[in-house]
C-alpha cells in the first residue's frame, strides 16, 4: 500500500512539473511577443544609434494609425514645447514652402488643410489646403525649424523610427526621401530652411514592398530589405 501511495505521489509530482513547464513556456512566449510588439528597433539610417526622444510630450499628439486630421486642441502647448512661434502678422522675414508626402504601410496619407491654425492666430508652420504644401513664415531671429516641428504642430507622433502608432520592427521601417533620394541620419529632425523651398519630402513607414515603386527603385541594393518589391519581380535586373 505504501508502495502504491509513493507511486501516486511521484506521478503527481511529474504531472505538476509538466504543467509548470508548460506554464513557464507559455508565459515566456507571451512575454516575448508583448515585448516584441512594444519595442522599436533603432532607426535604419543611424547605424545602431538611438534617435532623439519625442520632443513634444502631449496627449494631443496622435499615436494612432491614420487618418490624422487637424488637431487644434493643444496646438499652443505643442508649439511652446517645440519652440515654434506664431507666424508674424506683417510681412515675414523668412517665407518658404515645400511638399510633404506621407505613406503609412503602403497607403498615402492626406496632409490636411488647416494645420497650425489656432483661435485668432496661425503658427509659423501651417497648411492652407490638402495638397501637401506646408508653409513656413517666420520673423527675424525666429528659432530654426525642422521636421519634428512640422509633425508636432500637426499633432502626429514622428521620430526617426516611429510614425503614428507604428515604429521600426524587423523589415517595417520609417524612411525619408528628399525628392527621390533616400536621406540618412536622424530623419526625425531633418532640418528645414529657405533651401527647402519647392522641394518634396516623403516619409514612408512600412516594408520595402509597400514603398511607391519610383522610390523603391532609388534604393541602392544594400539599402533594400527583403522580400523583393512587386515592381521588380518581372525585372530581374531592376
Amino acid at each position: 500500500m505504501a508502495e502504491k501511495h509513493g507511486w501516486f505521489t511521484r506521478r503527481r509530482l511529474i504531472i505538476i512539473g509538466d504543467v509548470a513547464l508548460v506554464l513557464i513556456v507559455a508565459l515566456g512566449a507571451i512575454s516575448y511577443f508583448l515585448t516584441k510588439s512594444t519595442t522599436c528597433d533603432f532607426p535604419l539610417t543611424m547605424q545602431g544609434q538611438p534617435p532623439l526622444e519625442e520632443i513634444v510630450q502631449s496627449p494631443t499628439i496622435r499615436r494612432t494609425a491614420p487618418p490624422w486630421p487637424v488637431e487644434a486642441d493643444g496646438l499652443e502647448a505643442r508649439m511652446t514645447a517645440a519652440n515654434v512661434p506664431r507666424a508674424p502678422t506683417g510681412k515675414p522675414d523668412q517665407s518658404y514652402s515645400f511638399q510633404l508626402k506621407v505613406y503609412y504601410k503602403g497607403q498615402a496619407v492626406t496632409v490636411p488643410s488647416g494645420i497650425g491654425h489656432g483661435s485668432g492666430f496661425v503658427a509659423a508652420i501651417h497648411t492652407e489646403d490638402a495638397s501637401g504644401t506646408v508653409h513656413v513664415d517666420t520673423a527675424k531671429g525666429a528659432p530654426t525649424i525642422d521636421m519634428s516641428d512640422v509633425f508636432a504642430v500637426w499633432g502626429v507622433r514622428m521620430t526617426a523610427n516611429s510614425l503614428g502608432d507604428a515604429c521600426n520592427q524587423g523589415n517595417s521601417v520609417l524612411r525619408l526621401f528628399l525628392g527621390s533620394t533616400p536621406i540618412g541620419g536622424d530623419i526625425g529632425v531633418e532640418p528645414l530652411g529657405p533651401g527647402a523651398q519647392g522641394k518634396t519630402y516623403t516619409y514612408a513607414m512600412g516594408t520595402d514592398q509597400e514603398l511607391p515603386p519610383d522610390l523603391y527603385k532609388q534604393l541602392a541594393p544594400e539599402q533594400r530589405m527583403p522580400p523583393v518589391h512587386p515592381s521588380t519581380k518581372d525585372s530581374p535586373g531592376a
